[in-house]
């Protein structure tokens, strides 16, 4: 389990939005020094306009019969993901007329070991009003699930967490997901800071070291770049932290690459910040998360989030919400219509948006080929697969079918900086440069 928990790591603390505008030049968002959101919410009109035209739905409450959608996740580990689900259910249900009319119903099954998601798989293979199961976030069990359900239903994956997530033959995913993430990050050193030497800071885990040697290594080696990681437990206090920098050669380096949870993402601020050096870090939202915010304020540092550094993303950030990838309604909605999971609080960041974006997608997709014919795994799997986006959330085109990660489709992400108080968006969708990882290496 802890190497799935490194990779899932690496995923967003926040799927933002937009299609992008004007291209080349870095956006500033004034106003932003707080960290939060930085402009007003848009108006509910503006926001289900924006949805409507994304779902193809039709204004006002559904009625009549449900569409059933199965819906499995890992609730103790990822409460967000299940809370993203639930809110954009309850929106477009109670907004964006369901699916064809109808209201949308979520099946249910949470995972906790193995053993449940091979009963969930059971559960959602064996039930004849189901033809489309998405998954939350899995990062134990999903080959069980996957076996179990895979050929039976379609298969739309959320969050892509562990290994299996990536490969499998039994559903897509519209996220970029943590390979996406990890080798954008990589391209990132390359193509925009021109870096000549990269230290990482990687987690001691089967999966960190893989990530580390399969996804990274090889795009800095094809560019001739040095690359010096070091891992480290995912438990590393501070002082491991400052060891580690100092292993890596972080402060003499041209970049650092890292993806860790908040609770490291802390210690490595407190690290680099005992030690006096001013590394580029690249990592991931995780470290722009509510945690590490609330870190800095305790700690009276003057940004909201670690100053100077870059955040990789699904191309869209939660703190530059636009309206055109759908960003600014998921901010509305999920506001309105997320609830607290059992003890979990309400989360808009973490997990949320991608679930969110992804049962908003599932409501499109269905809408578009006719609620009453959205009834089998062939006719409901082919529009998976074929859906070429934009998805909500997720910048560029997708792709399905692309080896080695057939499973994955999106294949573009984003970087922005937070420095003095603001976010810019440095490659992302805002300023229709992000990432790509299927261009050719510049």
């Amino acid at each position: 389990m802890a190497g799935a928990l490194a990779l899932s790591s690496l995923l967003l603390a926040a799927a933002c939005s937009s299609s992008g505008s004007s291209g080349g030049a870095a956006k500033p968002a004034g106003g932003a020094g707080t960290g939060e959101v930085s402009s007003a919410p848009v108006a509910n009109s503006d926001n289900n306009a924006w949805a409507l035209r994304y779902t193809g739905g039709s204004a006002g409450p559904a009625k009549g019969t449900p569409y059933k959608i199965g819906f499995v996740s890992q609730d103790t580990f990822l409460p967000s993901a299940t809370q993203g689900a639930r809110a954009a259910v309850a929106y477009v249900d109670a907004e964006l007329g369901g699916v064809g009319g109808r209201p949308i119903e979520l099946v249910s099954c949470s995972v906790n070991v193995p053993e449940d998601a091979a009963r969930c798989g059971a559960q959602m293979a064996n039930d004849a009003s189901l033809s489309l199961v998405i998954v939350g976030g899995l990062s134990v069990g999903n080959k069980e699930f996957y076996d179990a359900v895979g050929g039976r239903k379609a298969i739309l994956i959320g969050n892509a967490l562990a290994s299996e997530d990536f490969v499998t033959t039994r559903g897509v995913a519209y996220t970029a997901g943590s390979p996406g993430v990890l080798m954008g990050m990589a391209r990132f050193a390359v193509e925009e800071l021109k870096a000549h030497t990269v230290a990482g800071i990687v987690p001691d885990t089967p999966a960190g070291r893989a990530a580390a040697q399969q996804l990274v290594k090889p795009i800095l080696d094809a560019a001739k770049v040095k690359f010096r990681p070091v891992f480290i437990s995912l438990q590393a206090t501070t002082p491991d932290l400052t060891t580690a920098l100092q292993a890596s050669g972080a402060g003499s380096a041209d970049a650092l690459i890292t993806a860790f949870p908040p609770s490291s993402c802390i210690s490595m601020y407190d690290a680099i910040r005992s030690l006096g050096i001013k590394p580029k870090v690249i990592t991931t939202d995780q470290c722009a998360d509510v945690p590490v915010r609330a870190h800095l304020k305790t700690v009276g540092a003057p940004g909201a989030v670690p100053d100077g550094w870059y955040y990789a993303n699904y191309g869209y950030n939660f703190d530059l919400p636009d309206v055109d990838s759908g960003m600014k309604t998921y901010q509305y909605a999920a506001a309105k219509y997320a609830k607290p999971l059992g003890s979990a609080p309400v989360e808009l960041r973490g997990f949320s948006g991608p679930t969110f974006g992804t049962v908003m997608t599932a409501a499109k997709i269905v809408n578009q080929l006719g609620v009453d014919k959205a009834t089998s795994f062939d006719v409901v799997d082919r529009a998976l697969r074929g859906f070429a986006g934009p998805a909500m959330l997720q910048v560029g085109p997708l792709k399905c079918g692309q080896a080695p990660f057939v499973a994955v489709c999106g294949h573009q992400i984003g970087v922005d900086q937070y420095s003095g108080g603001k976010w810019t968006s440095v490659r992302d969708g805002l300023n229709d440069k992000p990432v790509n990882l299927l261009a050719p290496a510049s």
